[in-house]
């Protein structure tokens, strides 16, 4: 999966932005431009398929999503993106926006939609298209023989993408689920005394990739051992598997 693009408006430090991204993204500036923020915001798309609210309050609350330079009662937190899927059931380019708000029980999912329209274009075919709690399947949908329906959403405060997952899905909704879930955030790496790297961790914690702190540090690299990449790595860097023990 790539994230071609990603638009932000009114969220966070962001009145209104559009970042173009690659395969590899260096942010470099000075204090509070909106580094941290961008990464949030990425994390907020990560969080979709399994929890926002733990993402929203990981942040400090709802508020702290909303953009301050808007009065109170107007302020809606937007943000939309451009996402290439390159493997699974679905490939091709798919389009995600998502709109927070604040309401009496904290924060609301306003408006969620998948389409496969350009960000900006105003000709697009939605997959699912979510107002508040309830969604409807588009015309895209219909397409690929999801027939028309208007879906009851139990959380009004939840991803549509935590709330839909089907193996069967003819639609890159439940691919895009499963490739925001896959994305990796590294705020920090903890090496003192007390950190997991240290202590170790039980060994059902998640091997495939580093864990945010990089608690997982040992098992990471025990299955990578595993798999026979520490020697691959040997090979190419040109270090043989007994220069590298002495």
């Amino acid at each position: 999966m790539l994230i071609k693009r990603i638009t932000l408006k009114k969220i966070l430090s962001f009145n209104e932005a559009t970042v173009e991204l690659g395969p590899l993204n260096v942010l470099i500036g000075p204090n509070a431009v909106g580094k941290s923020n961008l990464i949030e915001v990425i994390g907020l798309l990560q969080a979709a398929p399994s929890s926002l609210e733990n993402a929203i309050s990981r942040g400090g609350g709802v508020r702290q999503w909303l953009w301050l330079g808007d009065p109170v009662g107007a302020r809606i937190a937007q943000t939309a993106c451009e996402v290439i899927l390159g493997n699974g059931r679905f490939t091709g380019t798919v389009n995600y926006s998502l709109e927070l708000a604040e309401d009496a029980t904290g924060f609301v999912v306003r408006h969620e939609q998948v389409s496969n329209n350009q960000l900006g274009s105003a000709k697009h075919g939605n997959y699912i298209d979510r107002r508040y709690g309830s969604a409807i399947y588009g015309s895209e949908a219909v397409k690929l023989m999801l027939p028309p329906a208007k879906i009851l959403l139990p959380s009004s405060f939840e991803s549509v993408l935590s709330q839909f997952k089907n193996p069967a899905d003819p639609t890159p909704m439940t691919e895009l689920g499963r490739q925001f879930s896959r994305i990796r955030i590294f705020r920090e790496f903890r090496t003192g005394p007390l950190s997991g790297a240290r202590l170790g961790v039980s060994t059902s914690v998640s091997k495939e990739a580093l864990v945010d702190g990089g608690d997982n540090l040992a098992l990471v690299l025990h299955e990578l051992n595993f798999l026979g990449v520490h020697e691959k790595i040997r090979v190419i860097c040109g270090v043989s598997a007994s220069a590298s023990t002495t």
